[in-house]
């Protein structure tokens, strides 16, 4: 993929493939990077099922345009229309209407996705900036803010009683971090993170709900994030151009 360089700044509504083309860090890559994968190589099409989520809470133009429930016999490999749908099984699909109902009937969470699709300026914001520590040009795509918190929506096979595991787990206190570092840095506001969530579990009857991350843990992956940046700083270049 051709790099595409972007200055430090707010960009809106930024397709996927473009911000993935930005010569800078994200913290996907950094984590890539920590666990010895040089960069990011997940294929997005792996990934189908968030963007799918994403796009039917945050973009429903996108949703209606690209979403694709297949049959139920019918297979992925088997699909012939355009490559950019986000085309998911027929047990996906049924997975993924279940957590927007259970979006739309949460107090919360319905709210906070009809302010999304009311004010689409403040869902799906790229920010680029320069990181103190290091000098390292940093990105993120950041889900969506209010006047007082950065929000990351986020599918899950846990429940609420387990996802602050799932938190630790799989290094979403850093993530929380490189977001609300971004968020300052580009002067966006809110100071505090939150995730909503939603359950793909039917049995769970797709329960949603809204996360905090403790003070003790967002310190933590404050911390975690200094270290990594550091190190990637003195070596993550070079391990990173020997992958190219």
């Amino acid at each position: 993929m051709q790099k595409a360089n972007r200055e430090p700044g707010v960009y809106r509504q930024m397709k996927d493939p473009d911000y993935r083309a930005i010569d800078a860090l994200s913290n996907s890559d950094l984590m890539a990077w920590a666990k010895g994968e040089g960069v990011n190589t997940i294929d997005p099409r792996n990934a189908v099922f968030g963007t799918a989520f994403h796009a039917i809470v945050l973009e429903p133009d996108v949703a209606s345009a690209k979403l694709v429930g297949l049959e139920p016999k019918q297979k992925r490999k088997d699909y012939d229309g355009p490559e950019d749908a986000l085309v998911l099984t027929n047990s996906d699909y049924k997975k993924l209407m279940g957590c927007y109902d259970s979006v739309k009937e949460h107090p919360q969470l319905g709210k906070l996705m009809e302010m999304a699709r009311a004010d689409r300026d403040r869902c799906e914001l790229v920010v680029v900036w320069i990181d103190e520590l290091t000098g390292i040009k940093c990105k993120a795509k950041i889900d969506q803010v209010t006047d007082n918190y950065v929000w990351d929506w986020k599918t899950t096979n846990s429940d609420p009683d387990g996802f602050g595991y799932s938190i630790g787990a799989f290094m979403y206190h850093v993530q929380a971090a490189h977001y609300l570092i971004g968020a300052k840095a580009c002067s966006l506001g809110p100071e505090k993170f939150r995730f909503a969530c939603a359950s793909k579990r039917a049995d769970k009857g797709h329960v949603c709900w809204v996360q905090d991350v403790d003070t003790s843990l967002m310190c933590a992956g404050f911390k975690t994030r200094e270290i990594l940046m550091s190190l990637y700083a003195q070596h993550g270049k070079e391990q990173t151009n020997e992958n190219l």
